[in-house]
C-alpha cells in the first residue's frame, strides 16, 4: 500500500523520537541532566533528569525530586523521591526525610522524616550521618540529644572523607559545644585533613552512586 506524503513526514518523526529520545540511556539523560544544571538550565535539566527517572534511575529520581522541591512542587518532589527512597537510593531518604521534617509532606511526618535519615545514616550515607548528627547535637520533640552518638557520627562521615563532617568536628572541638569540651589538638588534627579530603573530591570527579545531587 503506498503512503500518502503526510503519512511518511508522520511516520518519520515517530522513527525519530523512537530512535532518539527514547533510546537515550537513563545514565546519559542523567548526565546530561547534571551538565545542564550547573549552566543553570533547569528546564533542560528537570527534562533530562524525568526521562531518567522515568526509566527507573534512581539517582535521577533523587534529582528530579530535588529540582521540584526547589520549585515547591512538594507533592511531586515526594513522589520521586519517595520511590528512590524505596528503591535502596540513601540520598532519596535523606533528602525525603528533609522534606518531611521541614513540614513540606504535610504536618506530623517528623518521626516518619528521621526514620528515613536513619535509613540512608545507617547505608554509610555520609550526608545523612551529618544531618542526623545535627538533629541529635541539638535535640528536637521526636529526637532527643545524644551526644555521643551524633559525634560518631560525625566522626564516621569524616572518616570517609566527607568536609561538611570534617568542618563540623573543627568547628565543635574548637568552640566546646553541644556538651563537648572544647579540644584544641583534636581541632587541629581534624583541621589538618580538609586540604587531602577536599583533594580527594575534586580528583573524583563525576558524581558515583550514594553522593548527594
Amino acid at each position: 500500500m503506498m503512503l500518502t506524503r503526510k503519512a511518511m513526514a508522520g511516520l518519520a518523526i515517530c522513527l525519530g523520537l523512537w530512535g532518539g529520545a527514547a533510546w537515550a540511556a537513563p545514565e546519559d539523560d542523567y548526565k546530561e541532566g547534571l551538565l545542564a544544571q550547573s549552566k543553570d538550565d533547569l528546564q533542560t535539566a528537570m527534562t533530562r533528569f524525568k526521562r531518567a527517572a522515568e526509566a527507573g534511575h534512581l539517582l535521577g529520581m533523587v534529582a528530579l525530586g530535588t529540582i521540584l522541591d526547589l520549585a515547591e512542587e512538594n507533592d511531586a518532589a515526594i513522589v520521586w523521591l519517595l520511590k528512590a527512597a524505596e528503591a535502596g537510593e540513601p540520598s532519596g531518604m535523606e533528602r525525603l526525610g528533609e522534606m518531611l521534617i521541614q513540614g513540606e509532606g504535610g504536618k506530623n511526618r517528623e518521626k516518619e522524616g528521621l526514620a528515613w535519615i536513619e535509613k540512608g545514616a545507617g547505608l554509610k550515607y555520609p550526608p545523612a550521618m551529618v544531618v542526623l548528627a545535627k538533629i541529635l547535637l541539638s535535640g528536637k520533640s521526636y529526637a532527643p540529644v545524644d551526644t555521643d552518638r551524633a559525634m560518631q557520627l560525625l566522626q564516621g562521615a569524616a572518616e570517609i572523607g566527607h568536609v561538611p563532617a570534617i568542618k563540623e568536628l573543627v568547628r565543635i572541638y574548637r568552640n566546646g559545644e553541644a556538651g563537648v569540651k572544647a579540644d584544641p589538638a583534636q581541632a587541629q588534627a581534624w583541621e589538618a585533613k580538609l586540604p587531602s579530603a577536599a583533594e580527594t573530591k575534586t580528583k573524583a570527579g563525576t558524581r558515583k552512586k550514594g553522593d548527594k545531587p
